[in-house]
Parts: structure tokens; sequence; C-alpha cells
């Protein structure tokens, strides 16, 4: 049976990985120089919403280019690279948690096959979810022809998806004898875990994006 976590270290635990995508990404650092530019542009990767309407954004860029298609296609590819780089160090963190919060669960796991176990629910999320990533704005700055585009994705996806690859990935490890624990034990451990993801407003979990 899980000890429980509080949110604060929740948090916590998903700080210690999340908060590096903001920090990290190249798409971090490109502003447009109008005054008009949309606010998002200031804020590539982040949160915004509360409740079922939280959604993850990131932002794509492309430098100026005369081939204007080619250009679009660069910063669509980007922002859907940010999204998918943002949702598997998300789901990575939630694992983590997860399995630190029951350790009893995870006993006949070694270092290699818990890494394996995490990066394949990791891997699994991402993409399913990416596919779906919507367009959902796009800015051409007129003054060095840089261009912008805004993605998103709902979180309530993300974690629906999240909670589906974990209960199928503890079917085929209790199969293999590398998850000691019982169905229903498991997926109240689950959804205790996801009650409280789902405590988190959305600036908690963008300020874990290096959002805001």
């Amino acid at each position: 049976m899980a000890r429980n976590l509080p949110n604060g270290l929740l948090l916590a635990a998903l700080m210690t990985a999340v908060v590096a995508v903001g920090c990290s990404s190249p798409q971090s650092q490109g502003l447009a120089n109008s005054r008009n530019s949309p606010e998002w542009i200031s804020r590539p990767n982040r949160i915004d919403g509360e409740g079922s309407e939280r959604v993850i954004f990131a932002v794509g860029i492309s430098n100026s280019n005369p081939n204007r298609a080619l250009q679009q296609s660069q910063a669509r590819t980007r922002a859907r690279t940010e999204l998918a780089r943002t949702v598997n160090v998300l789901v990575q963190s939630m694992v983590k948690d997860y399995m630190a919060t029951n350790r009893d669960y995870y006993e006949s796991m070694d270092t290699s096959s818990s890494t394996e176990y995490t990066q394949d629910i990791s891997r699994q999320v991402t993409d399913q979810m990416i596919s779906g990533a919507k367009q959902w704005d796009e800015y051409h700055d007129p003054i060095d022809q840089t261009y912008f585009v805004l993605y998103r994705m709902d979180l309530d996806d993300v974690i629906l998806s999240y909670r589906d690859q974990m209960n199928a990935a503890f079917r085929r490890e209790v199969t293999r004898k590398r998850i000691k624990a019982d169905a229903d034990e498991f997926e109240a451990d689950l959804d205790e875990q996801l009650d409280k993801l789902n405590g988190m407003t959305a600036d908690q979990i963008d300020a874990l994006l290096g959002g805001g």
C-alpha cells in the first residue's frame, strides 16, 4: 500500500526533472522584435487554464526564410518537438514519483529495469499525445521576418494517457514478476497520485516547467 505523499512533496518530485525543460530549451531564447507581438511569444513553454481546462503550450520559431512554406514547416516541427519534450519530462517525473512512493511494488527491479520501465511509459504517452497536438496561433515578425507558431495540448489528455500506460505496464510487469502488487491496490494508488496532480493549479505546474 502506498505511503501518502503530500502535494508539496509531489511538487518537489516533479520540479527536479521538469524545471529543466524551460531552462534548457533553445526556443526560450527567441523573442519577437515588434512591440505588437503577442504575449505568448515571451512565454514559450507553459501551462494555462484551471481544472479540466489546463493546457500545455509550446512555441516553435523559425528565422527569416524566402521559402515561406519551409519556414512555417520548420517552426511547426519545433513546436511539436517542444511539446514532446515537455510531455516526456513530465511523465518521467510522474512515473518516478509513483515508483518512489510505492517502493515495495518495485523491489524486483534493478536500476536498469527501472529506467527502462520509466522511459517506455514516457515514450508511449509522448508518441500517443504528439499526434493530437494542435496549432493555436501564429505570428510573423514584420521587422526581422521571424516566424512564430503556438501549439497546444490538453493536460487532462496527457494525464489520461499516463494512467492508461501505467495500467498497461502493470499488466506486463506482473506477468514478468517484476511488479509485486495487487491490481486494485496499484490502481488505487495511481488514482491517489493523479488526484494530487489534478489538485495543482496551472500556475504551480507552469512554474515547474520554467514558465510564467
